[in-house]
């Protein structure tokens, strides 16, 4: 098991978070885990082909919509670059329980 990382929020990531117009509970348990995940294992997500960056996406949730969170990460950290609703049918590299 690697090192668990720490997970930067890139500022692009932090405007595009704030232009979604989300403001719900869920929505910080969401984020919370998608930090869990990354800071562990972020070599566990696909690679968006032909570049550096990798692909996490969240379960659909009542009040909460799925999101796709791009990132790069090395050995010590996990920077989350940008964040957008995610509205196709990819099955969800992330689940989380009720």
């Amino acid at each position: 098991m690697s090192a668990i990382r720490t997970i930067r929020q890139e500022p692009k990531f932090d405007e595009q978070l704030d232009g979604l117009g989300i403001t719900c509970k869920r929505l910080d348990a969401i984020l919370e885990g998608v930090g869990f995940a990354l800071a562990r294992a972020p070599e566990s997500f696909e690679r968006v082909p032909g570049t550096l960056l990798s692909i996490l996406k969240t379960a659909v949730h009542p009040g909460a919509p799925s999101l796709r969170v791009f990132f790069t990460y090395n050995e010590y950290e996990v920077h989350l670059l940008m964040i957008e609703f995610c509205e196709d049918d990819v099955r969800p590299f992330l689940q989380f329980e009720e």
